[in-house]
């Protein structure tokens, strides 16, 4: 009987989990190693959730996903990349004593990483630790951009507000939205 690639997909943000294509491409590239490697597949679609939380509380997939672990069911992880499971320390040493404790093998579209190989798992211990630092640095930078946006007057970014437009960084009152917006506020101010 074949074994079975258990297949964790999960994007950062709603706007990547509706308008990209990450997602699809991740549970493509496990069910493509999958076959290229003698598996069964299951996929586990997480969707948006953000990875950087000191628990698993909005991880519901990946709490499951663990317990199964645990449990002895689960041999074999693909993730697209180990920073799909977590970029906090906490939660991915955590995790990584998990997969190490059960004798899960985790795979990526580069290899597979054997835990109980020492070097493999120090090896893996610091591409975590570069992963996280990436996205703390990654955090901080869009920090700086928006506070400085803000300095010079211009919009912090993300969509505008309703009736603005974005127009070279700033907010722009929208000419039929402005409209739309004082009927709005007339009729909350008389208890519509």
């Amino acid at each position: 009987m074949k074994e079975t690639l258990h297949i964790y997909t999960r994007v950062s943000t709603g706007v990547q989990e509706e308008k990209g294509t990450s997602l699809g491409s991740q549970k493509d590239g496990g069910i493509s190693y999958s076959k290229k490697h003698g598996f069964n597949h299951k996929v586990w679609n997480e969707g948006s959730r953000s990875s950087s939380n000191d628990d698993l509380d909005n991880r519901p997939v990946l709490t499951e996903l663990i317990v199964k672990i645990e449990q002895g069911d689960i041999k074999h992880l693909y993730v697209y990349n180990p920073d799909r499971l977590s970029r906090n320390q906490n939660t991915w040493g955590f995790i990584r004593f998990k997969l190490l404790q059960n004798e899960v093998v985790l795979h990526t579209p580069g290899g597979k990483y054997d835990l109980t190989d020492f070097t493999t798992n120090l090896m893996l211990g610091i591409l975590s630790e570069i992963s996280q630092y990436e996205n703390k640095v990654r955090t901080e930078r869009f920090r700086v951009g928006k506070l400085q946006r803000i300095r010079e007057g211009k919009w912090k970014g993300g969509a505008p507000t309703y009736g603005y437009d974005l127009v070279e960084g700033e907010l722009i009152p929208n000419k039929e939205k402005v409209k739309q917006v004082k009927f709005i506020f007339d009729s909350y101010n008389k208890g519509k």
